[in-house]
């Protein structure tokens, strides 16, 4: 699949590959929130069409399929996601250098589905994620530490860490 001589540049090329297609997946997301103000309904509609078509343009087949939908690809020259993504720019990577075979785009589409699909959409509604969650109960935890016991100002310590967090 990649245009590699060794192993350690074909696993360069598998890390740029898979970083691709995970900022490729997110901006579409964006895109098309920003596209259909956040309407999931039109979203869950528009996704089945995208997987086959990203995988249209990475086999170097994008055109009037990218042109017309939020696959990040407009089909030309300068417009196309092969000259946006630095990946691929970094690498010296074509339209078509990737040689997708039939088994390359089942696992292909298998990984865009996962992150491209109405399942993906309904677990990350309105494009929340936990690492709010994440980083509020981890400033917590740093500064109400467990192994001390605070009496009367556990509940407004609590607090100013969020307000701390949410002001800035």
């Amino acid at each position: 699949m990649f245009p590699a001589h060794t192993k350690t540049q074909k696993s360069d090329l598998q890390k740029m590959f898979a970083n691709d297609i995970k900022k490729r997946c997110h901006g579409i997301f964006q895109a098309l929130f920003k596209k259909h103000n956040g309407d999931l309904n039109k979203i869950s509609k528009c996704l089945p069409r995208i997987v086959d078509r990203v995988i249209k343009c990475y086999s170097g087949g994008c055109g009037e399929g990218c042109r017309w939908s939020v696959t990040l690809c407009k089909g030309g020259k300068k417009t196309s996601w092969w000259h946006k993504s630095v990946g691929l720019r970094a690498h010296n990577l074509e339209p078509g250098d990737l040689k997708l075979n039939q088994k390359y785009k089942v696992i292909l589409k298998s990984l865009l589905g996962m992150v491209l699909s109405i399942s993906a959409l309904n677990k990350m509604k309105l494009t929340t994620t936990t690492n709010k969650c994440e980083s509020v109960n981890r400033t917590i935890s740093v500064s109400l530490p467990k192994n001390k016991t605070y009496s009367g100002n556990a509940k407004s310590r609590a607090l100013s860490i969020c307000y701390e967090l949410t002001m800035g």
